[in-house]
């Protein structure tokens, strides 16, 4: 069966805009907190930096990697795409340490840090 892409029905736009108002602004508090969560970062690269630790933490991304696939399964959420997402964080956390640091470090992948 063939889907329509929309309808005239009023009653229909109306929920359907209400219902992507309300993703639109949980969208806005995962950018609020994912900036929230960058800044932590950037603190931790410097503790490292003066500490003169690397910044890939292999056994801190395992812990960090199994409480999300706890949490997400709590949630209703796929191992596939809590690992997806947490993978892509952690990466732009391994950047902007970096960037603090001015080290190059291998590109990450969760295999390697497992």
């Amino acid at each position: 069966m063939l889907r329509r892409e929309t309808t005239d029905d009023q009653d229909f736009q109306e929920h359907i805009e209400n219902l992507r108002h309300k993703i639109d602004e949980v969208d806005m508090e995962l950018f609020n907190l994912l900036a929230r969560r960058m800044r932590i970062a950037q603190d931790i690269g410097r503790y490292k930096l003066r500490n003169n630790i690397s910044i890939l933490q292999s056994v801190r991304w395992n812990e960090i990697l199994e409480k999300g696939f706890e949490q997400g399964d709590k949630r209703g959420l796929s191992q596939t795409f809590v690992e997806k997402f947490l993978s892509a964080v952690h990466q732009e956390s391994i950047a902007k340490q970096q960037e603090l640091m001015g080290a190059q470090v291998a590109p990450f992948t969760c295999d390697k840090a497992l």
